[in-house]
């Protein structure tokens, strides 16, 4: 399967804030750097960063990703 993809780069504070979002609530992303893809980014249409790409190609906001995380993570805790 393949993972969602989250378009951020090291300068900006927003992606920053994201990307300790992420390793908090362990979600299971793939952190792609803009400055190192701006190729691919340019051709998905990313025009804003932090930005999360689902497998079909779809943008959605960064904020979906980590709603989603954290859902995941409650239920999990209600499990054990």
């Amino acid at each position: 399967m393949v993972k969602t993809r989250v378009f951020v780069a090291d300068w900006c504070p927003h992606c920053q804030e994201a990307k300790e979002m992420i390793n908090e609530l362990k979600c299971d992303v793939e952190l792609v750097d803009i400055d190192q893809n701006e190729a691919e980014a340019r051709g998905l249409g990313i025009s804003e960063i932090p930005v999360a790409v689902e497998s079909n190609g779809k943008l959605i906001p960064i904020e979906s990703v980590l709603e989603k995380c954290k859902l995941k993570n409650k239920n999990c805790k209600k499990k054990k």
